[in-house]
């Protein structure tokens, strides 16, 4: 599962065209609109498929702050990248 992933990751970040594409038709903006949204959600990615641990925390510190969680959550007591460095170093 973690290396469709980051294959997904890549896919995306690869084909600009076909993405573009997709964008367009699923919300059925025009072409110039869904470029642009493709352009703007591509840095976002982390193509490493690493999510920065600053902010998941900021995340969970906000999902407490409104009551979605009942207790604060370090973010070192979620997050495991092991697994995917593992299959990151098989790249």
């Amino acid at each position: 599962m973690i290396r469709a992933f980051l294959d997904s990751l890549r896919y995306i970040a690869n084909e600009k065209g076909k993405v573009s594409d997709f964008i367009q038709r699923t919300w059925k903006l025009s072409p110039d609109v869904a470029e642009q949204t493709y352009k703007e959600f591509i840095p976002s990615l982390p193509m490493d498929g690493k999510i920065g641990v600053e902010a998941v925390q900021e995340y969970l510190d906000s999902a407490y702050r409104s009551s979605e969680i009942p207790q604060r959550v370090n973010v070192n007591a979620l997050v495991d990248y092991s697994i995917l460095e593992e299959v990151l170093k098989e790249r």
